[in-house]
């Protein structure tokens, strides 16, 4: 026991050798966040993009190798580029990362306004919900 409780301090005390030499001018909390987005993004094509149940791709090994391009992002426009070099490994042509500037641009207006879209489906879905709700409450008087 004393011999792996030394093993694992002598390691530990070895770790700043191990470290890379890069410091970045990102906070940590930025950087946290962008490799939580990267994962979630991850998750998100793993469970449901269908390419991956067709197709002999290793996403698992996409990601490890799109980490060090998001610790070494500096800017917005370089994280951009190491999810999109996250979504290459799909060699799908329809995924891609929008990029909000370049459609501002090109069309003159912003990427697709959800906040509209929510208010207008708000009216039907509330509706559906009531509807759900008077038919369970009639199925369980009935049992």
């Amino acid at each position: 026991m004393r011999i792996i409780l030394l093993t694992i301090l002598l390691l530990l005390s070895f770790q700043p050798i191990f470290a890379d030499d890069q410091t970045s001018s990102v906070p940590d909390s930025i950087r946290i966040e962008r490799i939580a987005g990267l994962c979630e993004l991850w998750g998100v094509v793993k469970y449901f993009h269908p390419y991956l149940a067709y197709k002999d791709i290793d996403w698992d090994e996409a990601l490890i190798k799109t980490i060090p391009r998001v610790n070494k992002a500096e800017t917005a426009e370089d994280y951009r580029r190491a999810v999109q070099y996250l979504i290459s490994f799909l060699q799908d042509p329809n995924t891609y990362v929008v990029d909000p500037m370049r459609d501002l641009i090109l069309f003159h207006e912003w990427p697709f306004d959800w906040g509209k879209t929510l208010l207008s489906i708000f009216p039907f879905a509330f509706g559906s919900l009531i509807i759900c709700l008077v038919l369970a409450g009639r199925h369980l008087r009935q049992t």
